[in-house]
């Protein structure tokens, strides 16, 4: 449980360090130009879970069908359409 607990913390600060972390990104890309290879993850304070939360299959059969059905605005499925598949 502790555990747990210790993971869903380090989860929330990193989420709270997105935007220093894309400030970051953008300062090095001002002070080093093209020659700058950094992501916006070596600037947050722990490391990401690499297999991230996943999209449960009712959501994703709910998302299709309303892609098909054309009932999304199409900056929203430019949006999701890498998370589907």
């Amino acid at each position: 449980m502790l555990d747990h607990a210790g993971n869903e913390r380090k989860q929330l600060l990193n989420a709270q360090s997105i935007s220093t972390a894309k400030l970051g990104m953008v300062v090095l890309g001002a002070v080093g130009g093209n020659n700058s290879k950094a992501k916006a993850e070596d600037f947050l304070p722990y490391e990401l879970d690499k297999s991230g939360p996943s999209i449960a299959a009712s959501t994703k059969e709910c998302i299709s069908w309303a892609l098909k059905n054309r009932k999304l605005p199409p900056v929203i499925v430019g949006l999701i359409a890498s998370e589907i598949g």
